[in-house]
């Protein structure tokens, strides 16, 4: 099943209280392409930049803090939109 999941929400008055209703949503889904982070919450989504192993490979080097790594998506749209630029 296709996850990724980085609890970092900006503007939430109460983490603590986000974060289990966040993880009650995700502990009931069955559908596949969950993304979560960033203030950013998708599901039933192609993921496939998930599977693009030097991405990974790059941005997981990369990538030192949680918030860091919670901006994977926007980080994955920058590059197809360079990509395509190309």
């Amino acid at each position: 099943m296709t996850k990724y999941i980085k609890p970092i929400f900006f503007g939430v008055a109460d983490p603590n209280k986000f974060s289990q209703g966040l993880n009650m949503i995700l502990e009931s889904l069955v559908t596949e392409g969950v993304y979560a982070g960033d203030n950013f919450f998708v599901m039933g989504r192609n993921l496939s930049f998930l599977e693009d192993t030097a991405f990974i490979q790059a941005f997981s080097r990369n990538a030192k803090t949680e918030v860091e790594r919670a901006v994977l998506w926007r980080t994955a749209v920058i590059l197809w939109g360079v990509r395509n630029a190309l």
